[in-house]
C-alpha cells in the first residue's frame, strides 16, 4: 500500500488538549498512533471500525497522529517506540502493552 496523504483514520482525532479529558471520561480508551506515510495504519484502522462496531459502547477509540509535535510527550510517556502502535487506558490510569 502506498502512502495517500489525505488519509485519515475513521476514529477521532485527539489533540494534547483534548487527550486529558478523554482519558477521564472514558472507563476503557484506545488511541490509535497512527501516521500517514505509514500503510500499516490503514490496516490496523480496519481492524478497528470492526471492533469499535462490537465495543463501541464500552470502549471509546481514538486516533493520535504520530507526526502531530505536540503528542511526542503523551507518546513517550507511553513507551511508543514504533508505528502503528495502540495505547491503553482503564479507568485513567496507562497500561503498557
Amino acid at each position: 500500500m502506498e502512502p495517500v496523504a489525505s488519509w485519515q483514520p475513521t476514529t477521532p482525532p485527539v489533540s494534547a488538549a483534548t487527550f486529558p479529558k478523554i482519558i477521564a471520561e472514558n472507563p476503557v480508551a484506545v488511541f490509535h498512533v497512527w501516521a500517514v506515510w505509514n500503510s500499516h495504519a490503514r490496516r490496523v484502522d480496519a481492524t478497528l471500525q470492526e471492533l469499535r462496531s462490537e465495543f463501541g459502547g464500552r470502549i471509546a477509540f481514538y486516533a493520535l497522529n504520530a507526526d502531530d509535535s505536540e503528542l511526542w510527550d503523551i507518546m513517550r510517556s507511553c513507551k511508543v517506540e514504533n508505528i502503528t502502535a495502540l495505547i491503553f487506558f482503564v479507568d485513567g490510569a496507562w497500561h503498557e502493552t
